[in-house]
């Protein structure tokens, strides 16, 4: 919250992998600091017993938001869960009032049509007009589902081959269906340095040493805030300006699940 401060943000928002246990203590760190929060998820998405999965961003704008996102989380645990809680088939289609949705990093579903990954083969090094007829479809489903809550994320990553190869694919997807761009940084860490602080938590979580971590991950492009780039600001400023007309100050502890006592296992 200190780094928010310091760089003039309006608003804080946390998009763990799978989960909201992050939301209550978001809330009082962000109202504390002056900072007003933003309910969000980086849900985990796939087909039903599928190992790999998407990535997709989902941002509460609203109090019925805030409980659709809620709902699709428990419903992850209920009935997606394999191997990690994961949203599919009609689930988002069931609870998309509310919501703001990004297409997602680039693990996303839209991502992977463009260059391949996860489940759809081998990542590619070309964007083809059969993968970008393919990612049109894609996107005027989204856009059908979700109306103006859908944008097409991109990140500004040079050092990253597979942001540049998929950035202007993007950007000519937003030309073809009037779907916006908006900019992100994935952010991890506050600070460039603590990167070195991400592999030992990496190696701690997945039960492999530093050097095995280092060789998985690409830990020369520094997933931090951006403290020069306008249009990430901008766009930004929109998505908060969406948020404060209809969430305004409810507390995201009032809406919140209890713990299920019996997690599901894969």
């Amino acid at each position: 919250m200190d780094r928010l401060v310091e760089l003039g943000s309006q608003a804080a928002c946390l998009s763990e992998h799978g989960n909201v246990s992050s939301w209550v203590q978001l809330e009082k760190a962000a109202r504390a600091a002056g900072l007003k929060p933003m309910f969000g998820l980086e849900a985990y998405a796939a087909p039903p017993k599928t190992m790999a999965k998407f990535h997709q961003t989902i941002i509460a704008e609203d109090l019925t938001g805030l409980r659709n996102l809620n709902a699709l989380v428990g419903r992850s645990y209920a009935e997606g869960f394999y191997r990690w809680p994961t949203i599919h088939g009609d689930m988002l289609r069931d609870h998309s009032e509310g919501l703001i949705v990004t297409s997602g990093c680039a693990d996303s579903h839209l991502n992977c049509v463009l260059a391949g990954g996860k489940s759809l083969g081998d990542r590619r090094h070309r964007v083809s007009t059969f993968d970008m007829a393919n990612a049109e479809k894609v996107v005027r489903k989204y856009k059908s589902l979700l109306g103006d809550g859908y944008y097409l994320e991109v990140q500004r990553f040079p050092g990253l081959d597979r942001t540049r190869l998929v950035n202007p694919a993007l950007a000519e997807l937003s030309r073809r269906t009037g779907v916006p761009l908006v900019a992100t940084a994935d952010v991890h860490y506050p600070y460039g340095s603590q990167n070195e602080m991400q592999k030992i938590l990496h190696a701690a979580h997945r039960g492999g040493t530093v050097e095995s971590a280092e060789a998985g991950w690409e830990y020369d492009i520094l997933l931090t805030y951006p403290t020069s780039d306008f249009e990430v600001y901008r766009r930004s400023a929109r998505l908060v300006s969406r948020q404060e007309r209809s969430l305004g100050r409810h507390s995201a502890s009032e809406e919140i699940a209890p713990p299920r006592r019996n997690a599901p296992q894969e």
